[in-house]
Order: structure tokens, then C-alpha cells, then sequence
């Protein structure tokens, strides 16, 4: 029987470097953004990260795209 997959959420999940702790470990400050259109592209979405990132005072160090699916 052949499975479908069906989008159903897809988030943005930022991580910025704020700076680094008294032994020298980086902290990480994370920002998470919903209801973003599972039908993004993945170069959209990044443009979309880097433009967010631009309004933080911290440098971007990570962008992560969390999509969630319905399996029929």
C-alpha cells in the first residue's frame, strides 16, 4: 500500500552565538518562528532567516527547518 505524505507545519528554528561563558563555552541564544508555508523553498527560507537575523544584535550561527508531516 503506498504512503502519502501530507505537509502539515514547518517552522524556523534560529540559533545566534551571545557572546561566551566564564570557561570560555559559547552561549546560545535560540528564536523559533511557526506558521511558515511548508511549500518555501529552501532558498527563500534561508533568505528569510538572514533577513530576521539582521534585526539581532547577536551573529546567526545556525538555521534549522523543521518541517512536520501527516503519513497516510
Amino acid at each position: 500500500m503506498p504512503v502519502t505524505s501530507t505537509p502539515l507545519n514547518t517552522s524556523m528554528r534560529l540559533r545566534y552565538e551571545a557572546g561566551n561563558d566564564d570557561e570560555g563555552n559559547i552561549i546560545y541564544i535560540n528564536r523559533s518562528y511557526g506558521r511558515i508555508k511548508a511549500d518555501c523553498s529552501d532558498e527563500d527560507f534561508f533568505d528569510i532567516a538572514v533577513a530576521l537575523s539582521s534585526l539581532q544584535e547577536h551573529p546567526l550561527a545556525k538555521v534549522r527547518r523543521v518541517d512536520e508531516n501527516v503519513l497516510t
